[in-house]
């Protein structure tokens, strides 16, 4: 268990919400014995010259001296133990990110999401989704308005499975992640039935039968893996039906697959950055 997460890259903005991060990345670093790297990217800065400006390699330099103290201060006295590399590199931060995780070896990615309030559901951050879609390791998002415990430890899980070929693997994983933290595990399975096909009697049913199939594919599922975990089936729009179902568990953590998907039910995919816009804790993604 204490090599799950052996290697954590963290980007850092320095911003107020990368400093709330921070206590989750201690929280998950002290309890899988992991290794912290802090990235940090001073942006594309091509496009800003004038005249009158210095030459981009000027601009460069200065941006990356200014950064430096920044970073080697950032973190501290928090991450102290668990940091082994402070970087700071050029380019935009989400290219930054993947070009670094697709060269080390990165087991996970920590990120803080964009968006507060009123625009929460509306929003997520560019830098998010692409390394959502380029990085092939596990990403954790934390919750947009800072809804995670205040010291980060996590207590309850909610697995989101989906039922297509890879939900195995992100039960397996989710089990793994609850032995680490100590943590009650639970399942909750969306059928995505729009709301025009419940408005008879004999679209109800038919709504009732997809859940009953998909009850029977988690029994099996869980009867596979020699599981036996509480779980639930839920119809209705798949991000609502995960956020609902995590708040009425008061989970601490989400786990979701955003593999590839080719049966009907395997959705997570296309709902991927609607569940973490919409969830009240942070979401961990395989």
């Amino acid at each position: 268990m204490s090599s799950m997460f052996g290697q954590i890259l963290f980007p850092v903005d320095f911003s107020p919400r990368c400093a709330e991060t921070a206590v989750q990345v201690a929280a998950i670093a002290r309890k899988f014995r992991s290794k912290v790297t802090l990235i940090h990217a001073i942006g594309d800065y091509t496009n800003v010259f004038t005249p009158d400006a210095p030459s981009s390699f000027a601009w460069r330099e200065w941006l990356l001296k200014d950064a430096e103290p920044q970073i080697a201060f950032f973190g501290k006295p928090l991450l102290d133990q668990f940091v082994i590399e402070r970087v700071v590199d050029d380019g935009e931060p989400a290219d930054v990110i993947t070009r670094y995780a697709a060269s080390h070896p990165v087991d996970l990615i920590t990120l803080p999401t964009h968006g507060r309030g009123l625009f929460r559901r509306l929003l997520l951050g560019s830098v998010t989704s692409k390394v959502l879609h380029d990085c092939a390791c596990p990403v954790w998002t934390t919750a947009h308005g800072g809804e995670a415990t205040d010291n980060g430890e996590v207590r309850t899980i909610l697995c989101a499975l989906d039922l297509s070929e890879g939900s195995d693997c992100v039960l397996d994983a989710a089990r793994k992640v609850a032995c680490g933290w100590g943590a009650e595990l639970r399942l909750v399975h969306a059928v995505p039935v729009p709301g025009a096909i419940q408005e008879s009697m004999m679209n109800r049913e038919f709504a009732l039968f997809l859940a009953d199939t998909a009850t029977g594919h988690l029994q099996e599922m869980q009867k596979r893996l020699g599981t036996s975990y509480e779980a639930s089936v839920e119809t209705g729009e798949v991000a609502q039906v995960i956020r609902q179902t995590a708040t009425d568990c008061h989970a601490d953590l989400v786990v979701i697959g955003r593999g590839r998907l080719r049966d009907y039910l395997g959705r997570l995919r296309t709902n991927s950055a609607a569940i973490i816009r919409e969830s009240p804790c942070p979401v961990l993604s395989f």
